[in-house]
């Protein structure tokens, strides 16, 4: 069983140049630190028949988080990085839904799907508010080549965000464009 606070994989999304921690469970105090992963519902580690929901805040103060979710579109790509492998998603739709509306949530036969879960409108609260659903389908699991070339990019990544802001967000940006057209020429062969 994971404790609530043990950090169990991290999400980078370079749309919104972020790469956050992944903590077991929606708490409030995973929340303000990171991505809370629902319990209940399939882990963040990919397979057929899964379907694993990740919940971020939108109005933190002192940290961005899933602030600009809503600047995710079709097409868009994010990665889930686990203790083995790294996986890539693509978002194949977004919506928003009632808080009661967790069928949308449900499991699909064969599928692997990761949710990205917020609050809209900005600044709103989780539990009265609709939510930002952005449900993707994973590409394909990043090939040996490209594991290791994302995880040396990511390297260089966090060091250039302790550097300089900007750089690193157009860096981020690139490295999101190269691994897509490498996993878009591992799919093609």
């Amino acid at each position: 069983m994971l404790e609530v606070r043990e950090q169990v994989d991290h999400v980078m999304i370079p749309k919104i140049n972020q790469d956050l921690p992944i903590y077991a469970g929606p708490e409030e105090d995973n929340l303000q630190r990171g991505v809370g992963h629902l319990e209940g519902i399939s882990l963040p580690i990919g397979g057929a028949s899964t379907h694993a929901v990740l919940s971020g805040q939108r109005g933190m103060p002192a940290a961005r988080l899933f602030a600009d979710l809503d600047k995710m579109k079709k097409g868009d790509y994010f990665y889930v990085t686990n203790l083995k492998e790294t996986l890539a998603y693509q978002v194949d739709r977004i919506m928003v839904i009632e808080p009661s509306q967790l069928d949308a949530v449900s499991i699909e036969e064969d599928k692997d799907y990761v949710t990205l879960l917020t609050c809209t409108p900005y600044m709103g609260s989780l539990s009265t508010v609709m939510g930002d659903l952005s449900l993707t389908t994973r590409e394909n699991q990043l090939g040996s080549l490209s594991f290791w070339m994302f995880k040396a990019m990511r390297i260089l990544l966090l060091k250039f965000l302790k550097l300089r802001k900007p750089k690193a967000c157009r860096l981020m940006s690139l490295i999101s464009l190269l691994v897509a057209s490498n996993l878009a020429l591992e799919r093609d062969s």
